[in-house]
């Protein structure tokens, strides 16, 4: 809901094809740009090397260094992927106080994703508790100031501060190629009807904001699905509402995804 809130067709890509980066980089050829959505799935292994869901977005993040013109976005578990892979850091993660925690965003620049963004939305989000947080690991501000892959290559947009006090961040985009993301969930501010900032006035167009400004970056490139592009959508799977994490799950026989294309 939250991609075709902005005007694409969603399709889902299996995270199994980390263990074969060419047959992926086929699959990228065919959309223009990919959402790394949240979840609970391991990203690194024990020993800090990447798991195979870890390794589905180093090899995306890869081809979308190499086109400049292929969007990411990364929310929740999906922008921890990217700072784990970009910070070439499995432990650059802290705990915070941040599950199912409704936070302000204090922005630090507006960005490219913000930049034309009208008052009345940033205002609320710097205002007000507009944003849902539902993670127990963050990126703190210093980890990314003094992490090199981080600092030199993307910038933080805005951040956040959980109960008590721990500063981490929120927002953030590569300095370059158009990827971006956002720790909190706009995804859900789309169907968790029991989130009570949907309530707030200008709530929903922060989120909507960010909706439409990442697909229209996915209209950049001229990559193209051809035949065979709704039979393959996200929409063929079976839906499930689970009102307990507030999520809406697609379900396509013994398949399962963990990434969502646009």
């Amino acid at each position: 809901t939250f991609l075709a809130a902005g005007g694409s067709f969603v399709v889902p890509i299996s995270y199994k094809l980390g263990n074969d980066r060419e047959a992926l980089r086929k699959e990228l050829d065919k959309v223009n740009g990919v959402l790394f959505q949240g979840g609970a799935v391991a990203i690194c292994t024990n020993d800090n090397r990447l798991t195979t869901y870890g390794l589905a977005h180093s090899h995306i993040l890869e081809y979308a260094h190499e086109k400049g013109n292929f969007p990411v976005i990364g929310i929740c578990l999906g922008f921890e992927a990217i700072a784990k892979v970009e910070s070439n850091n499995c432990s650059i993660l802290a705990r915070t106080d941040s599950a199912r925690y409704n936070a302000e965003l204090h922005f630090t620049r507006m960005g490219r994703i913000f930049s034309f963004i009208p008052y009345e939305f940033t205002h609320v989000a710097a205002t007000t508790k507009s944003t849902l947080n539902h993670h127990s690991w963050s990126v703190l501000e210093e980890a990314f100031k003094t992490n090199k892959g981080l600092a030199d290559n993307y910038e933080i947009v805005a951040l956040s501060q959980d109960p008590r006090g721990a500063s981490f961040v929120s927002v953030f985009e590569h300095k370059k190629d158009p990827i971006f993301g956002t720790q909190f969930h706009s995804d859900y501010q789309f169907k968790a009807v029991m989130d009570p900032t949907n309530n707030i006035p200008g709530v929903m167009g922060l989120h909507q904001w960010i909706s439409n400004f990442y697909v229209n970056e996915a209209r950049k490139n001229d990559n193209s699905y051809g035949p065979g592009l709704l039979s393959n959508v996200i929409d063929n799977g079976y839906p499930e509402f689970h009102g307990k994490d507030w999520g809406l799950y697609f379900f396509f026989g013994s398949s399962d995804s963990n990434l969502r294309s646009t």
